[in-house]
């Protein structure tokens, strides 16, 4: 064989072999290009990782800082405009990171407790003929006790009935139903209904009342009762607060009637007034609870426990309808 021939028949092999090999490499599959994951996603991504790869140790995504990528990555991985856009759909280990729900709104609006005494079936204004139907929840006093008045138009009590109720409630409360039997000249008349509870000391810690119309002959009218809840309520001073200074700044809430007034007393365990102050609820817009603020000034010459009373008066100064009380301790 020459040599002219032999070169030609080197040349045709090279050939043969470059197109096998190029037509192997066309055959291969290309890896594709992998989507960015969103930059705030990264930290929450990145910490599930770690976590699934060792459980042992807590990562949190807020101890990771992730940097953005680069303008070549990010050229890399949206060779396109259109690839470019924000993804549509996000991954899910991220997705179940993120909250679903938002947070409650914060409730601004102080809350009213249930009254101590709660009279159950009387509404202001119920037409009552004798005996009056009684239903109450409350909170007796020391020994289980309960003082009811039906006061007359005059203030003059009509009947009164003390009552032990040695069985409460976890709670402390004990359910009163009773009678109470009641005699008046005239047709009618307006009254009142007044339930009391009192302390070891024999202080009043407590009142609640409502007006009703006494009848004399007729059947009873009896409307509900519009609210459960506490006609007065001592935001300021806690329980068992020492108070120095010889001041004593109270507020709270109060649902005043026409024509009320607030009063704030200090009353030692001798049953002493060592502090007093009248004052005015300020009316609310709603026509539901208005606020008090009272400073009431105390004279003491030593630690002495005593207890605020803050009450609502209608008419004189002794006519108490509501009253709400907590015990302190008053230093000079």
């Amino acid at each position: 064989m020459s040599r002219t021939n032999t070169r030609s028949t080197l040349i045709l092999a090279l050939c043969l072999c470059c197109s096998f090999v190029l037509g192997a490499c066309a055959g291969l599959p290309t890896a594709p290009i992998p989507t960015l994951i969103p930059t705030q996603y990264l930290p929450t991504a990145i910490a599930q990782t770690l976590q699934a790869a060792n459980p042992s140790q807590s990562v949190s995504a807020t101890q990771l800082e992730v940097l953005p990528p680069t303008a070549a990555q990010t050229a890399q991985a949206s060779p396109t405009p259109q690839a470019s856009a924000a993804p549509t759909t996000t991954p899910t280990a991220v997705a179940s990171a993120l909250p679903t729900n938002p947070p409650p709104a914060e409730n601004t609006q102080p809350a009213i407790p249930e009254a101590i005494i709660q009279i159950r079936n009387l509404g202001e204004l119920s037409k009552v003929a004798s005996p009056i139907p009684i239903d109450a929840l409350l909170k007796p006093g020391e020994g289980g006790k309960v003082q009811i008045d039906l006061l007359g138009e005059d203030r003059r009590v009509l009947a009164r009935l003390i009552k032990d109720l040695p069985y409460t409630d976890r709670q402390g409360r004990a359910r009163l139903i009773t009678k109470l039997d009641f005699e008046i000249a005239a047709v009618a008349e307006a009254g009142r209904l007044v339930f009391s509870v009192f302390d070891k000391f024999e202080r009043t810690t407590a009142v609640n009342s409502v007006p009703l119309i006494l009848l004399s002959i007729g059947e009873s009218d009896i409307v509900p009762p519009a609210s459960l809840q506490e006609t007065i309520v001592i935001q300021q001073p806690p329980a068992r607060t020492l108070i120095q200074g010889g001041n004593l700044l109270a507020y709270g809430l109060s649902r005043p009637v026409s024509d009320s007034y607030l009063v704030a007393q200090l009353i030692a365990e001798d049953g002493q007034v060592v502090g007093k102050r009248v004052a005015k609820s300020a009316p609310p817009e709603d026509g539901g609870y208005g606020t008090f603020v009272i400073e009431v000034p105390y004279s003491v010459s030593e630690p002495t426990p005593a207890l605020l009373v803050v009450w609502q008066g209608e008419g004189s100064l002794s006519n108490v309808i509501h009253l709400s009380s907590v015990e302190v301790l008053l230093s000079p």
